[in-house]
């Protein structure tokens, strides 16, 4: 069953969806509650506290691109939750921040400021969630596409085992070790990405069919190169090697076997449309 259609949210194509984004902007229904809830308080704490909840909690769902484009929580052990789930913990934390800046007073121009960059942020991304974009997100590009975006995301995490600054020991070892854990879970977030775009199958909510094969030719270009075991290489012959070139060669099966599914399951029923004008979305994330 699709779960947009059994939750009340209406299937619309996506030209519709760039025409109301760019049409209205405020006039958009938000509920109360959701997964997030907890984090915020019903006494309606002032701005700037609801603004650094706000940072922490997304940092926390959607890891890789706050690390690899906004710089945030560089730790690098987490991968974002791409499964339907997460989208929904995502649109939780929208709806709770939209509520709680609805309750709060700024007091300053810093806190207008800030509460307003937060509630265009907010609202823009639960306009792509409430319109099922996280079900057809297809793009080549490294700050848009999920296998793109998690891939280059690991260039960041080893540079500065390869930099001008000699490191300790100890520091090189503690970051392949963040390193193997993001490795780790490389599988299961490619995973959770495919079961968002068989949602969209369901839902008739569907990637241009000219998109989705240049992401299935570009992940099994980075298959066939061994992109992941070739980076793991990169540690040495240190005590991780093995662990690392296990995670690494699970990783590389993971992105041959969704570039199989994108070019022989989900592009023949993909969207004939073709993709070049519908990359504005790529503002949205």
């Amino acid at each position: 069953m699709c779960r947009l259609c059994n939750g009340g949210h209406p299937s619309i194509d996506r030209r519709q969806f760039i025409g109301r984004l760019g049409a209205a902007g405020g006039a958009l229904a938000f509920g109360s509650g959701g997964a997030m809830a907890q984090v915020l308080d019903s006494d309606a704490p002032d701005v700037t506290a609801i603004c650094d909840r706000f940072v922490e909690q997304y940092m926390q769902l959607n890891p890789t691109l706050t690390g690899r484009v906004f710089g945030l929580d560089r730790s690098g052990r987490a991968v974002t939750d791409w499964s339907p789930e997460g989208s929904d913990a995502v649109a939780g934390l929208m709806r709770d921040t939209l509520t709680a800046l609805g309750k709060a007073t700024p007091q300053s121009h810093k806190e207008r400021l800030g509460g307003g960059f937060v509630e265009d942020t907010a609202r823009s991304i639960l306009a792509t969630t409430d319109a099922g974009e996280q079900y057809r997100k297809m793009s080549t590009h490294v700050f848009i596409g999920p296998p793109a975006l998690l891939l280059t995301s690991f260039e960041t995490m080893a540079r500065a085992t390869h930099g001008e600054v000699p490191l300790e020991p100890q520091v090189v070892e503690r970051d392949w070790s963040n390193i193997l854990r993001r490795l780790e879970a490389v599988p299961q977030a490619m995973a959770g990405y495919r079961e968002s775009l068989e949602v969209g199958l369901s839902c008739a909510l569907v990637a241009p069919r000219s998109m989705t094969l240049a992401v299935a030719r570009q992940c099994r270009g980075w298959a066939d190169a061994a992109w992941f075991t070739t980076f793991a290489a990169r540690y040495g012959d240190g005590s991780l090697s093995e662990p690392l070139q296990k995670a690494a060669a699970a990783a590389d099966r993971s992105y041959g076997e969704l570039s199989v599914w994108l070019a022989e399951t989900y592009a023949p029923k993909a969207s004939p449309e073709d993709a070049t004008a519908l990359q504005q979305l790529g503002r949205f994330y």
